[in-house]
């Protein structure tokens, strides 16, 4: 049996276009082919990659990745349904931050569903290796994780069988290895199957979303590196102007402005200022900034939403 007709033909491009890419859905990212994986690393500062699969899994099938946690930072690593998963640099929001994603981050041992956080997994020491595994049993419709083996339990029960692809989401300069052939695997379970069995076989092509960056054949080289762009940026923009950074921010008194309008006035930059400020996204449009900033008028920052808060938030004392 496979998994429902309509979900596979809802992801037909996704599935069966593209056969073994990796693409970058937000911010730029290098990455390295190695023997024993590839070699991620993010140069925005919450970049997004995706696995592109050729083939559709069976429903009784329980697929299986793993994830080497090289500097061991903040990563939110897991699985994603293409057809509607909308990551974001700009906003911050990555695997996990929507409700088409699911993520475990082990660093901060939180798990992430849907703008939802709960506590999962366990502490991790600094002078072990870690390996993360992912899995998804179809059948059963659940996602867990294993930490060096280990099971760490049910992270997630879905209500239908999706077709998802593999995740991964991290702060700048974070690099992470991601295992997807059998051999590149410490910890696979026997019954599980590897997710490069949904892939064509022969080398992986790396791509940009839009489909026009493919990697060459690797040659006698022990490795390949490259850089992929965001797929979102114009090919023929200039590269923005350097602004200076403003090393203390100032806060705004929301008490002083009695619209979304007003706070509009202000311009993008002066609302960027504002929500660093109190830790809070930055990102979006003049007036997504506008409405966020407002929506926390009133409100002690212990209560700020967590959808409204960055990834450095702290609650002050």
């Amino acid at each position: 049996k496979e998994i429902d007709k309509d979900t596979q033909t809802q992801t037909e491009k996704i599935h069966g276009t593209e056969p073994n890419s990796l693409i970058t859905l937000s911010g730029d990212l290098v990455v390295e082919e190695l023997d024993k994986g590839w070699s991620l690393q993010s140069q925005s500062d919450f970049g997004t990659m995706s696995v592109l699969l050729a083939g559709k899994p069976d429903s009784t099938n329980t697929l299986y990745w793993e994830v080497f946690l090289e500097t061991g930072g903040l990563a939110q690593i897991g699985w994603a349904d293409m057809t509607q998963f909308k990551p974001n640099t700009e906003t911050g929001d990555g695997a996990g931050d929507d409700g088409a994603s699911y993520a475990f981050d082990p660093s901060r041992r939180l798990k992430f569903h849907n703008g939802n956080e709960g506590r999962y997994g366990h502490s991790l020491s600094k002078s072990v290796e870690v390996i993360i595994g992912c899995l998804y049993d179809i059948g059963k419709k659940t996602l867990s994780y294993t930490c060096n083996g280990e099971d760490l339990g049910l992270a997630f029960q879905l209500e239908q069988a999706l077709l998802l692809v593999p995740v991964v989401s991290c702060n700048k300069n974070e690099i992470v290895e991601l295992h997807l052939k059998k051999h590149q695997m410490k910890f696979m379970p026997a019954h599980c199957v590897p997710i490069e069995q949904l892939m064509e076989k022969g080398v992986p092509s790396l791509q940009s979303s839009d489909h026009k960056t493919a990697v060459p054949p690797n040659d006698d080289r022990e490795s390949t590196t490259f850089t992929v762009k965001n797929h979102l940026q114009a090919k023929d923009a200039e590269p923005p102007s350097k602004k200076p950074k403003m090393e203390n921010p100032e806060p705004l008194d929301l008490n002083s402005y009695h619209s979304i309008e007003e706070l509009m006035l202000l311009g993008m930059d002066r609302l960027k200022i504002a929500l660093s400020s109190i830790q809070c996204k930055c990102g979006g449009s003049l007036e997504e900034r506008a409405k966020r900033l407002y929506s926390l008028k009133g409100l002690e920052r212990k209560d700020y939403p967590k959808k409204a808060r960055a990834r450095n938030f702290e609650v002050w004392r």
